[in-house]
């Protein structure tokens, strides 16, 4: 064999390897982006909840704004003079 043809083997030989390397870490790339996919959906189940407490807190503050009107109205009802009973300045009970 000549010189010329034990080159062409080994560019052969190393070429083959390379694009087996080549392929295989190509296919790994995409074995990882497909299992990707599941962690996509993961990822869109935590935007769900995420969703769904946000909801949860807005309808907790509308709540929580219902009971502060309720309040301020109970506490001006107790505020506000009677109509039947006599005003005075003196605190009853005293002479």
């Amino acid at each position: 064999m000549t010189i010329a043809a034990l080159i062409m083997i080994l560019i052969m030989a190393v070429g083959s390897c390379t694009m087996l390397a080549i392929f295989g870490w190509m296919w790994h790339r995409i074995s990882k982006l497909e299992g990707g996919r599941e962690d996509r959906s993961e990822l869109g189940n935590m935007y769900e909840q995420l969703d769904a407490l946000r909801d949860q807190v807005f309808s907790v503050e509308d709540e929580m704004a219902k009971l502060n009107e309720r309040v301020d109205f109970t506490e001006k009802l107790l505020e506000a003079p009677r109509a039947g009973a006599p005003e005075t300045d003196e605190p009853s009970g005293t002479p």
